[in-house]
């Protein structure tokens, strides 16, 4: 039958396509984790994770505007259990149990020398914190801006791994190899943004409950747009344009954020028995995901 011929190469196209390219980034994974050893940073282990744990839940800190309406009982919940800030989550006053970063070098790009200003400011706060920075670039050195701050406190990097699929199916089949090819017990994933390396270290680390807060999408504002940040940090600003999240704009990618979270929630959380939550209703992922309780 002409069909189930033309269906079984479709079906061998795709799987080659994925493996070829989840070979071509485990083969840049080896390679930052050379460049990032070699300028001196250390891998991000479970073995040190679990040192500093101190709750099964994770509350993910994004910079989307529903920070500004998170409730005082909502922030003591926070504060009673772990918490990952990631890149200008810096600017805000709560200080996160762990914070992750990652920078453009193209040196196109003002936010990085802006970034480096606050880092300075706000390292006495930081210093004593678990930092990771993710130097994705490994034809770049690290940052003597970054290095220097290892006088004080070890900076570690995430060794990840990028996952294939350029739409819904191919994604599942990339996630589908990773966890066959036993490459989740060593590597985090990373896929459209930081929000995915966020969760895959929260799944890696043994999370039960995961919550993201300020993960709006469904627009362009941030925390940071208000008057008391504008104030501290009149030059700030997060590039982003258009009405929605870049990644959740479906006319720049169809396969947009929401889809990819959702996903990964449907093979890698719920099947584990975890749990991946939101924590308010204005975020774009809601009603995929449910509120925090």
């Amino acid at each position: 039958d002409i069909n189930k011929k033309k269906y079984k190469i479709n079906i061998f196209h795709q799987h080659t396509f994925v493996l070829t390219a989840l070979l071509y980034h485990f083969i840049s994974a080896i390679k930052r984790d050379r460049r990032n050893q070699k300028d001196g940073l250390k891998p991000l282990k479970l073995d040190y994770i679990e040192k500093e744990k101190n709750s099964d839940t994770l509350f993910i800190l994004g910079s989307g505007s529903s920070i500004n309406q998170i409730s005082e009982k909502q922030w003591n919940q926070i504060e009673q259990h772990d918490s990952i800030g990631y890149n200008f989550w810096l600017v805000h006053d709560f200080i996160p149990d762990y914070y992750k970063f990652e920078l453009d070098l193209s040196k196109k790009n003002e936010r990085t020398s802006f970034f480096y200003q606050i880092f300075d400011e706000k390292w006495d706060d930081y210093k004593n914190k678990t930092i990771i920075y993710n130097h994705f670039n490994f034809k770049k050195e690290v940052p003597k801006q970054i290095l220097c701050k290892m006088v004080d406190n070890q900076i570690y990097y995430p060794k990840y791994i990028y996952l294939p699929g350029k739409d819904e199916e191919s994604f599942h089949l990339g996630m589908k190899y990773f966890n066959k090819l036993w490459l989740r017990e060593s590597y985090l994933f990373s896929k459209r943004g930081s929000i995915t390396m966020l969760i895959s270290f929260a799944l890696y680390s043994g999370y039960k409950k995961i919550i993201l807060c300020g993960i709006d999408l469904n627009n362009t504002d941030y925390f940071y747009d208000d008057d008391y940040y504008l104030n501290k940090y009149p030059k700030l600003n997060s590039g982003q344009k258009g009405k929605v999240h870049m990644s959740f704009d479906e006319t720049l990618n169809p396969l947009t954020i929401d889809k990819i979270i959702l996903s990964i929630n449907n093979m890698m959380i719920q099947n584990d028995g975890k749990h991946l939550f939101v924590l308010n209703k204005s975020s774009g992922l809601y009603p995929l995901l449910q509120v925090f309780n």
